[in-house]
């Protein structure tokens, strides 16, 4: 978000504006997630049409709480993000390297468990790890809500360290870079 901002040249006004500047990367953030959610509306609303997916009330309220906490421990992980593009510049790549990382370590193509042990721990600290499992045994599984409220409370806690984190890491990478003059370098 950093990056687009000094493209078009408003960064310099965003960084010396004087409110929070963590807020104004939520306030992005939400914004292409209200896009991004009438995206998967349509996808879902194609997927029940053309390949007949059955999905109660019972099931969509579940996935709409684990989906808005997925989201929210994805937006401590780019506040942390946005906290090193202050200090390196150019977050692009450490952005798809963290891509690579949530593919590599969370359940998207494969369980968790056919990772070798090490790499399951580093799993057990991503949001989506969490939220993939739950997701995955309320839909596919059929399991019922009281099944999965530990994966949901753990997913809670992660979500809680890393907006915390997240606030944290940006404020003093904010202040260290102003002082050190490296938000001058934009």
């Amino acid at each position: 978000m950093l990056e687009e901002e000094a493209y078009q040249g408003t960064l310099d006004y965003l960084l010396s504006s004087p409110c929070s500047k963590a807020f104004i990367l939520i306030g992005k953030a939400v914004s292409e997630s209200i896009s991004s959610t009438v995206y998967a509306i349509i996808q879902l609303i194609v997927c029940i049409v053309f390949f007949g997916i059955e999905l109660t009330l019972g099931v969509i309220m579940p996935i709409i709480l684990i989906l808005i906490l997925m989201i929210l421990g994805l937006y401590g992980i780019a506040l942390m993000l946005a906290a090193l593009s202050l200090q390196f510049k150019q977050a692009h790549d450490m952005a798809h390297t963290l891509e690579y990382v949530f593919y590599l370590f969370s359940p998207v193509r494969y369980p968790v468990q056919a990772l070798p042990f090490w790499a399951q721990i580093i799993g057990r600290f991503l949001p989506l790890t969490y939220a993939l499992i739950a997701v995955r045994s309320l839909v596919l599984l059929k399991q019922d809500f009281s099944a999965i409220y530990q994966h949901i409370f753990l997913l809670f806690v992660i979500d809680v360290i890393a907006i915390f984190l997240g606030f944290y890491l940006f404020n003093w990478m904010e202040k260290r870079t102003k002082k050190s003059g490296l938000i001058s370098q934009y």
